[in-house]
């Protein structure tokens, strides 16, 4: 499996590193005082397990997919047409 970018973990050594960093997020998660600490900490813990479990970066799961550019609807020129501005002389 080709590594996509320098954040993902694809080597099993990776997984279990991150696997390890959710098992500790979860002890802090169960130890903390209060919500408003717990909730964001368990919600990046279960984030972290789900890398480990299914070895893709966290970023792929709320990346939108690429899609086409739509043509200019108005007709107004923009940046993939030619603009020719001329200053001064017709």
């Amino acid at each position: 499996m080709a590594k996509s970018s320098a954040a993902c973990a694809t080597s099993p050594a990776e997984r279990i590193i991150r696997g390890v960093i959710a098992l500790v997020l979860i002890a802090v998660v169960i130890s903390a005082p209060t919500n408003w600490m717990a909730i964001p900490i368990g919600l990046f813990a279960l984030v972290m397990a789900i890398a480990a479990i299914t070895g893709k970066c966290p970023n792929q799961y709320f990346a939108s997919s690429p899609r086409k550019a739509q043509k200019n609807a108005l007709g107004v020129p923009d940046a993939t047409d030619i603009v020719d501005i001329k200053v001064g002389r017709r």
